[in-house]
């Protein structure tokens, strides 16, 4: 049985990858969180990872999400998001197995014409507008100076079933129970995804042995904004809430957002097709059904 190793076990993506691997029997996730390796403090990850050994790929579903909180503590966000990743990529050459690393849309800009549907291929300049987007391209950039054998998904704005789990589609949920109206961005466009069907292109990767190693955009097909997609919940749902559109400048922020960021996900599509974004969120709704956490 092949071992995988897990960072991020308990956040959305780690999550799904843990159920869809539960499929096959053939591989055994080791599932690892904070309370394993806390990536804030001073232990030795190279040391970590030589306890943990041996096994046969490595899957990085951890980095510092929280795009305020990057803004605040920069430091912190590039250790976490560039030198964590740099020191499992050096282990992972060292022992010559593969890594899966998750980035993000925050990599590029958004400063793009939406009326041309033009989205961003693996092959496009990326331009972070902040410290977010920063520390994690400089994650992928340690990754391909340090491995040979790395695969990086680059996702967008996830939402996942984890119990407890924090995203837009359960905010926009909650809050369909508790106001009349809301107000919502039109004015900033992404494609959501469900995190279950980026665990199944990892899964799909390992168990096919795809060694078209590199980058690999992965997000649910279309783009949206922010308004459309809380329509689309509520529609689905069955709320009539009022759902005002609004630009992103009556939410000042400290962070500089792409404006468009759709990704290209032809390149995957060689090998696993992406299903579009209205077909994830009805399957997900349908997730929150069966576990009795929508009624």
């Amino acid at each position: 049985m092949k071992k995988i190793l897990l960072f991020g076990a308990t956040g959305q993506l780690g999550h799904d990858i843990q159920n869809v691997f539960k499929q096959s029997e053939d591989f055994a996730i080791i599932p690892l969180s904070s309370k394993d390796f806390y990536f804030s403090g001073d232990k030795d990850l190279q040391l970590f990872l030589k306890d943990n050994w041996p096994f046969d790929c490595l899957i990085n579903a951890m980095a510092m999400t929280n795009t305020g909180l990057c803004e605040d503590q920069e430091k912190l966000a590039y250790k976490i998001n560039e030198k964590a990743v740099r020191e499992m990529a050096m282990f992972c050459q060292s022992k010559d197995i593969p890594m899966f690393h998750f980035s993000t849309d925050y990599i590029f800009d958004g400063k793009r014409d939406f009326n041309k549907r033009n989205a961003y291929s693996e092959k496009d300049q990326t331009n972070p507008l902040s410290v977010y987007g920063a520390s994690k391209l400089a994650g992928e950039q340690a990754l391909m100076e340090t491995s040979k054998k790395y695969f990086i998904f680059r996702v967008s704005s996830l939402y996942g079933s984890v119990p407890g789990g924090n995203n837009f589609v359960n905010t926009m949920l909650k809050f369909s129970k508790e106001k009349d109206e809301l107000k919502i961005v039109n004015d900033q466009f992404m494609s959501p995804t469900h995190t279950q069907d980026i665990a199944k292109a990892v899964h799909y990767f390992i168990i096919n042995k795809i060694q078209d190693y590199g980058i690999y955009h992965c997000s649910d097909r279309g783009v949206c904004s922010w308004h459309e997609f809380t329509l689309e919940i509520m529609r689905s749902i069955g709320c009539d809430i009022n759902v005002i559109p609004v630009s992103h400048i009556e939410f000042p922020s400290k962070l500089e957002r792409p404006s468009y960021s759709e990704l290209d996900n032809e390149k995957l599509s060689r090998y696993i097709k992406m299903p579009k974004w209205q077909d994830s969120l009805k399957e997900y709704l349908d997730i929150l059904r069966s576990e009795g956490r929508l009624r």
